[in-house]
C-alpha cells in the first residue's frame, strides 16, 4: 500500500515536472523563435531602410545636380529650363522650381504653371522652406500640390559660403517614387509594413505606404531614420510573429523533442535561405546583375576582414547616357546594358568585384597592388572600351565614359570613404572639363 502510495507520488511528481518541463520548454521555444523572427527582421529593416536612403538621396533626387549646376547662375531661368531639359524625365518629374531671392523666377517644363512664376516661398507649405534651414537635401514625402496631385519633394538648397542664393526644387510623381522604391518586396518576402514620416508642419503622422492600412503593426520592428525629417519604417511577419501554425507545431514539439529539433533545424535553414535571397535582392542590381552601390561596399567590408587590404577602385560615369536614355528605345538601352556588362566581366584578369552605382555610373574594385601608372593605364583601357556608339533619329551619337581611381592602402583603408573620394574625383573632373568647355564656347 505504501509502496503504491510512493509510486503514485512519484508518478504524480514525475508528470507534474513533466508537465512543468513541457510548458517551460514550449514557453522558451516560443521566445527563442520570436527573438529569432526579430533578429531577421532587424536586419531587412537595416538593408531596407540604407536602399531607401541611397535611392532618396542618390540617383533619384535631381535636384542636387540642378542645385551644384545653377550655383554659378542661381538666377538665370533660361539656363535653369536648359539644365532641366537635359537631366529630368518628363514621365517621372511634374515640375522643378527655381528659387531666387525668397521667390519663384522660373519653372520647368516652359510653359506649364506660369501662375507660380514670382510667388513669394513663404506662401508655400513649410517643407519648401526646411532646405534653407538646414543647409542641405531634404526629402518631403506625399506632399499635396493642390491641383498637381501627390509628389515626393526633392529640394536642394543653394549656398556660397554662408550665402544663400536659393534653392532648386524638384517635384516627382508619388506613384513613380513608390515604385522605384518597391517596397512591395517585403510583402513578397513575408513581411507586413508600414512607412511613414512625421509631418513637419503639424508633427502628425503621416503614411507614406503600407502594405495593409487596417493592420495593427504596434508589436512590429522597427527602425527610425532621417531625410532630414524623422520617417519610421515598421515590418512584421505576415500572420504574426508566431502564427497559429507556429503555435501548434511548438505545442507538439514540447511532447516530441526530437521532432521539434528537427524542425527548428529545417525552419533555421528556410529563415537563413530567405535571409540570404532578401540581402541578395538588395545587394545587388537586377538589370546588370552587378553590385549595387550598397553591396559593393559590403563586400569591400568583407574582404577587407579576411585581409584582402591591397586594392584599387576605378569609378566610370557615363554624362551621355542620361541624356540619351530617353530617346534610346528598350533594345538600344538593353545593347548598351550588354556591352557596359561585357566590358567590365571580361576585360579585367585579376580578381576582382563590379558594382554599377546608379543609371549611368559603375566601379571595379581590383584586388592587387598597382603603382599609379598602371592604374592609369588600365582605366584608360576600360573606358575606351566602354566607348560606345549608335544611331538615333538618324544622328551618330558616342557614349563614353570618364573615370577615377583611388588606391587602398595608399590613400586610405576605409571603404566607404574610397568609394566617396573615387565618386567626388570623377565628378570634379567632369566639372572641370564642363567649365572649360564653357569657357571655350563663350
Amino acid at each position: 500500500m505504501r509502496y503504491d502510495k510512493y509510486r503514485a507520488w512519484f508518478v504524480f511528481c514525475a508528470a507534474a515536472i513533466s508537465l512543468f518541463a513541457s510548458v517551460a520548454l514550449l514557453v522558451w521555444l516560443g521566445h527563442s523563435f520570436e527573438n529569432f523572427r526579430r533578429a531577421n527582421a532587424r536586419v531587412v529593416l537595416e538593408l531596407t531602410r540604407r536602399n531607401l536612403q541611397e535611392t532618396l538621396f542618390g540617383g533619384m533626387n535631381k535636384a542636387v545636380d540642378l542645385a551644384e549646376m545653377m550655383k554659378r547662375a542661381p538666377a538665370d531661368s533660361a539656363l535653369f529650363l536648359r539644365y532641366t531639359d537635359k537631366i529630368l524625365k518628363k514621365e517621372a518629374v511634374i515640375c522643378a522650381y527655381l528659387v531666387t531671392d525668397n521667390k519663384v523666377v522660373s519653372i520647368w517644363p516652359k510653359g506649364s504653371f506660369t501662375e507660380e512664376i514670382g510667388r513669394q516661398l513663404r506662401e508655400y507649405p513649410y517643407v519648401f522652406s526646411l532646405s534653407r534651414l538646414i543647409r542641405g537635401p531634404f526629402v518631403g514625402g506625399l506632399v499635396d500640390l493642390e491641383d498637381k496631385g501627390n509628389s515626393f519633394l526633392f529640394i536642394n538648397p543653394m549656398f556660397e559660403d554662408e550665402r544663400y542664393l536659393g534653392e532648386v526644387v524638384v517635384a516627382a510623381k508619388a506613384d513613380y517614387v513608390l515604385k522605384e522604391l518597391n517596397m512591395a518586396y517585403l510583402r513578397q518576402s513575408g513581411y507586413e509594413y508600414e512607412l511613414w514620416r512625421v509631418s513637419p508642419q503639424d508633427e502628425s503622422k503621416e503614411v507614406v505606404e503600407a502594405s495593409d492600412p487596417h493592420i495593427d503593426l504596434s508589436d512590429a520592428e522597427r527602425c527610425t531614420f532621417y531625410m532630414p525629417t524623422e520617417w519610421t519604417l515598421m515590418i512584421r511577419p505576415i500572420g504574426g510573429w508566431i502564427s497559429l501554425r507556429g503555435r501548434l507545431l511548438l505545442f507538439g514539439g514540447g511532447a516530441f523533442v526530437i521532432i521539434l529539433l528537427s524542425g527548428c533545424i529545417v525552419l533555421s535553414h528556410i529563415t537563413l535561405k530567405q535571409r540570404r535571397q532578401i540581402s541578395s535582392i538588395l545587394s545587388f542590381d537586377h538589370e546588370t546583375g552587378f553590385l549595387n552601390r550598397g553591396g559593393f561596399l559590403e563586400e569591400l567590408k568583407r574582404l577587407a576582414a579576411r585581409g584582402k587590404n591591397e586594392y584599387t577602385i576605378i569609378y566610370f560615369a557615363m554624362d551621355e547616357y542620361i541624356r540619351l536614355a530617353r530617346i534610346m528605345d528598350e533594345k538600344q538601352r538593353n545593347e548598351y546594358a550588354e556591352h557596359a556588362m561585357r566590358c567590365l566581366r571580361d576585360y579585367i584578369y585579376s580578381p576582382h568585384i563590379t558594382a554599377r552605382m546608379g543609371e549611368a555610373s559603375y566601379a571595379v574594385a581590383i584586388f592587387e597592388k598597382m603603382e599609379m601608372k598602371e592604374a592609369g593605364d588600365i582605366a584608360r583601357g576600360i573606358s575606351l572600351e566602354l566607348l560606345w556608339k549608335t544611331r538615333i533619329k538618324e544622328n551618330r551619337e558616342y557614349i563614353h565614359a570618364d573615370w577615377y581611381f583611388v588606391r587602398c592602402p595608399d590613400e586610405g583603408t576605409d571603404p566607404e570613404s574610397l568609394i566617396t573620394s573615387a565618386i567626388k574625383g570623377c565628378e570634379e573632373k567632369r566639372q572641370r572639363k564642363a567649365m572649360n568647355g564653357i569657357s571655350v564656347s563663350l
